[in-house]
């Protein structure tokens, strides 16, 4: 049973602490998130190829969670998962985004570190304008 946390092993080295990550090459692995990949949670470490990493897993954990901006965001917003690991406020373009959260603090540029209520990942749609 995990109790907010778990342990995985990177499939790549990280060099920036509070990324997202998702499932990596199997169950055991943790791969950097992307935009379009559903994230588990957030690495507060920067583990080495093949080292093991602690996962915060987002929406379990009874803490809010450090993440790491891409832009500005402002206090109360959503944010979700953007490229590189990163969280953006919901973006313009037509597509689907995965909700991670809500600010709890504002950010004002792309590597801030900002706390976020977390939340179980689900989708938005943004629909073409």
């Amino acid at each position: 049973m995990f109790k907010g946390t778990m342990t995985k092993i990177a499939d790549a080295a990280q060099t920036t602490q509070h990324l997202l990550v998702k499932f990596g090459t199997d169950a055991d692995h943790i791969a950097i998130a992307t935009a379009a990949g559903a994230p588990i949670g957030a690495c507060p470490d920067t583990p080495a190829l093949g080292d093991s990493a602690a996962v915060i897993l987002i929406g379990v954990t009874d803490e809010s969670v450090t993440m790491v901006a891409s832009e500005a965001i402002t206090v109360g917003e959503r944010v979700f998962a953007a490229a590189a690991g990163k969280i953006s406020d919901l973006p313009a373009a037509a597509a689907s985004y995965f909700c991670v959260g809500q600010a709890l603090e504002a950010a004002a540029e792309d590597g801030d570190e900002i706390q976020i209520a977390s939340c179980v990942p689900f989708t938005v749609t943004v629909a073409a304008g």
